[in-house]
């Protein structure tokens, strides 16, 4: 496929339909240069057999001769660049030596400039999703963290709703242990390292937090392995658990409080099922013995 030409040409690159398979449009020049990787030269673009297919196109435009010269890259050709004369064989030792070095520079520019789109494509769709997860982090209503090294690299507006503070606060003067309660750090240092190191693909446990005033806050946490700026680190998402934990520590209290109450009664207490059979055990505090199963028996 042509790319770009400079010079006299006349529709000519029209009428190339070139491969580089080895078959008749793939015998010459431009094609025996991509196969072998070496420079390939028409002498004689009248009398040259491989040259058939395309020359009479090339005599009537007066080419003479042509060279073709493989565009290389760590051993693979990009493509060649072709170069006709007026004259037959006008491409001498030292001319084919200089092309092939003029060549080599035009690849290594091909090259550099492909880098450089593909670094740049990269960089766009890098930015585009940053912005996506930022966008979607900043409006989400769980916390979300990103750590590296016991520091917060980012954190979301909820996750610093969550202990108190402005997102700046937490990013710029606490680090994880900072907003931990004393006793779970060592819990949630231990959770952190095996997701640094791959022991475990994720995470996800409780602990007990401590907010800007000083109150304990009880938070749930899910997070996986990541890689921030080429090292590892830590994202995860953070809910706050605390009203649960206080809704189930007043159950559990509530509990404990019924099971005295009816342990210490000199009164006989039973439970029926809705087909009036006694279930679990009361005991007498007159005999000692348990009384719901003798009524059920009787």
């Amino acid at each position: 496929r042509p790319v770009t030409q400079c010079g006299y040409e006349e529709g000519y690159l029209e009428t190339l339909h070139i491969t580089w398979s080895d078959t008749e449009r793939g015998r010459g020049p431009t094609g025996t240069a991509v196969r072998t990787g070496e420079p390939c030269i028409c002498r004689d673009i009248l009398t040259d057999p491989n040259f058939s297919p395309w020359r009479e196109e090339a005599t009537r435009r007066g080419y003479a001769s042509s060279i073709a010269l493989p565009l290389l890259t760590n051993c693979q050709v990009l493509g060649t660049l072709n170069i006709y004369a007026i004259e037959p064989d006008a491409f001498d030792a030292e001319e084919v030596k200089l092309l092939t070095e003029l060549a080599d520079d035009l690849a290594y520019g091909i090259v550099a400039l492909r880098t450089r789109a593909e670094r740049q494509q990269a960089e766009d769709a890098l930015r585009e999703s940053e912005n996506k997860f930022r966008d979607l982090a900043e409006k989400s209503f769980v916390g979300i963290y990103l750590i590296q090294d016991g520091v917060f690299k980012y954190v979301n507006p909820r996750l610093a709703e969550i202990f108190g503070y402005e997102v700046e606060e937490i990013t710029e003067k606490k680090n994880v242990r900072d907003l931990t309660f004393p006793e779970d750090w060592p819990t949630v240092e231990e959770n952190i390292r095996k997701r640094i190191t791959g022991e475990v693909d994720s995470v996800h446990y409780v602990f007990r937090g401590i907010a800007r005033n000083q109150d304990t806050i009880w938070v749930e946490t899910y997070g996986s392995k990541t890689i921030y700026q080429g090292r590892p680190a830590v994202i995860g998402t953070l809910l706050d658990i605390t009203e649960r934990k206080l809704v189930e520590q007043a159950l559990h209290l509530s509990e404990d409080k019924f099971r005295t109450m009816i342990e210490q009664s000199n009164d006989m207490i039973w439970t029926l099922d809705i087909d009036g059979k006694g279930v679990g055990n009361s005991t007498c505090a007159e005999c000692h013995e348990p009384q719901a199963e003798k009524l059920v028996s009787k």
